[in-house]
Order: structure tokens, then C-alpha cells, then sequence
């Protein structure tokens, strides 16, 4: 009886384990990539939570203007989404600055959600799913002023494109 006991209580610490060991990395714009994301010793660029990130997973961005691409590669779960969002609606800029190309982009991955924040002045686009993405949710967040420039190409200037079928957005 012990032994199943023992086997029980590791099998249900083994769960316990796996559902605390999703993280929430912090960024803020007076952070540095050099700390360990936390919510006193903040990372500086969403891209250096986006290269750790792991299933189940959330990057709190903190209020504050953000002028980097962030280029995610890594996937969530279908049942331990990968999520990133603005600590305050919209308070979390993501600007090219009228020079970059892209705001966010995946490159084949899936079960991302971003959410809340303001996307704004890119050249190309604001959302890019690259590849075979899937299951991205670009979810409550304000899009504007992309691509003010004139184009002599064959591709349109969106708010989100992707390469594989959207929906849901």
C-alpha cells in the first residue's frame, strides 16, 4: 500500500510540477536583456522573451515604446498557448518608425497570442505569419499607419498577411 501511495503522490507532484513550470517573463523599456525577465528585473526587448519562451508561457510588456521587430520562432501547445500582451491595453507600442518592415512575425510556429497593444508605422506590415503558422491569435489590438509609402510591387500593404490560410483574427 505504501509503494502505490508513493507512486501516487510522485504521479500527482509530476503534475504539479509541469502545470507551475509555465513562466511569465516581464519587459519594460527601462530593462535589460541581461536581466532574468522578472517582474523587478525586467528584460528590455520582447524579442529576448520571445527567444525563451516555452510552452504555456507569458511575456507581460510593460507601457512604453517598443521601436524592435519581434520575430517569434518558438511554438506553444494546443492546450499550453504561448502568449504575449501589453500590461495595459494599448500601452505597450510596438513602432517601426516608419524603417522597419515587420511588427510581429512567426515563422513556423503555433499556439501564439498576442494581444493588447498598439502596432503602428511599419512599412510592410503590423502581422506577419510566415510559413506553416497556425493557431495565431492576434487578438484587441490597434493597428495603424502601415505602409505609408508607395509600393511598385505585386504585394499589398497589410495590417496582417499571412502565407497559409487566416481566420479568427
Amino acid at each position: 500500500t505504501l509503494a502505490i501511495g508513493s507512486a501516487a503522490l510522485l504521479f500527482f507532484a509530476g503534475v504539479a510540477v509541469a502545470s507551475a513550470s509555465a513562466a511569465t517573463y516581464y519587459v519594460s523599456t527601462s530593462g535589460s536583456d541581461g536581466n532574468p525577465g522578472t517582474i523587478s528585473q525586467p528584460f528590455r526587448t520582447i524579442q529576448k522573451a520571445a527567444d525563451i519562451v516555452s510552452p504555456g508561457d507569458t511575456v507581460t510588456v510593460r507601457n512604453g515604446t517598443y521601436t524592435d521587430a519581434v520575430n517569434i520562432t518558438r511554438s506553444g501547445t494546443s492546450n499550453q498557448w504561448i502568449t504575449f500582451k501589453a500590461e495595459n491595453k494599448w500601452g505597450a507600442v510596438i513602432d517601426g518608425m516608419d524603417t522597419g518592415a515587420v511588427g510581429f512575425t512567426t515563422y513556423n510556429t503555433g499556439y501564439i497570442r498576442i494581444e493588447g497593444f498598439e502596432v503602428k508605422d511599419w512599412n510592410s506590415h503590423g502581422m506577419l505569419a510566415e510559413d506553416n503558422s497556425h493557431s495565431i491569435y492576434f487578438l484587441r489590438n490597434h493597428v495603424h499607419h502601415i505602409g505609408n509609402f508607395c509600393t511598385d510591387t505585386q504585394y499589398g500593404i497589410t495590417a496582417f498577411y499571412g502565407r497559409t490560410s487566416a481566420h479568427d483574427l
